[in-house]
């Protein structure tokens, strides 16, 4: 098995990476969302960086419920629509088609295959993806990137 450290917050190291990727992009960033979410420090990490982009409440008046966000929408589906969305460098329509319409993307939004009939409104993506900015996804892109030389270490270490 081997590794290859990348900087994701780069686009165009997305795509070389994506390009060599035996697999459709989707599963290229889902794998990378995986591990984001399976691996707890880094999780906490990415959360707390997360928090500085609450939504405000739908009525205009303080920051959205921690829990909860923007009505219909949570912490972790603004991480997963706007890593989509930056990663592969499409406008909020094609997110909203992707959110509702593929099922890989579905399932990574906590939706299960065919009971689940939730619909996201474009003006939901809208106002809450657009807080998940290239700051954002940069800064988290250097938890995710510290992670990876961690592990990257530790199996050396084994080797």
């Amino acid at each position: 098995m081997s590794y290859e450290l990348a900087d994701l917050s780069r686009y165009e190291q997305i795509h070389y990476l994506a390009k060599r990727w035996q697999g459709p992009l989707h599963v290229f960033l889902s794998t990378m969302l995986l591990h984001l979410y399976t691996e707890r420090s880094l999780r906490e990490r990415v959360f707390a960086i997360l928090e500085e982009v609450m939504p405000d409440r739908a009525s205009g008046k303080g920051q959205a419920n921690r829990q909860t966000g923007r009505p219909g929408i949570e912490q972790w589906k603004i991480l997963v629509l706007g890593v989509l969305r930056l990663g592969l460098s499409v406008d909020y329509d094609r997110v909203q088609g992707l959110a509702n319409q593929h099922k890989t993307i579905r399932q990574m939004l906590g939706h299960s295959d065919w009971l689940d009939e939730h619909c996201y409104e474009l003006q939901t993506i809208r106002k809450n993806v657009s807080l998940f900015t290239l700051e954002i996804r940069d800064r988290i892109n250097e938890e995710v990137v510290h992670t990876g030389h961690q592990a990257l270490k530790k199996t050396l270490k084994k080797a």
